[in-house]
């Protein structure tokens, strides 16, 4: 199973490769109807965690995310940390060192980290 969006707007790219166990979620999302956009990406990766890689990598390289978003983010990061132990889970949180909100994306970061009860790799662009 493949997931294949491209950036728009106000819509994150989002990539999904089940061979790989890779998911890269990038870009700005704040989408008008979070429902309709993370709702059928939620439902394809619930499969894959039924039978998941031995590894699984994660990358965030989120530029802007409204709350709805974040909620969604939660939903999804929940739902792999739920699903595969820790140890073949690699969660990686991307950001720029030329952004002059850096600080605010690495908060979020770690304020998503706090929430979740886990440990994100922040990786500096």
């Amino acid at each position: 199973m493949l997931i294949q969006i491209e950036a728009k707007d106000n819509l994150p790219k989002v990539i999904f490769n089940e061979a790989e166990g890779t998911l890269l979620i990038s870009g700005k999302s704040y989408p008008q109807n979070a429902d309709q956009f993370y709702l059928p990406i939620i439902s394809k990766l619930s499969n894959y965690l039924n039978h998941p890689k031995n590894k699984t990598i994660i990358n965030l390289e989120i530029e802007y995310f409204q709350t709805t978003s974040q909620r969604f983010l939660l939903q999804i990061l929940s739902m792999f940390l739920k699903a595969i132990p820790k140890e073949n889970l690699e969660i990686n949180w991307f950001y720029s060192s030329e952004d002059e909100d850096e600080e605010d994306y690495v908060f979020a970061g770690h304020e998503i980290e706090k929430i979740l009860n886990t440990e994100f790799n922040f990786i500096k662009k």
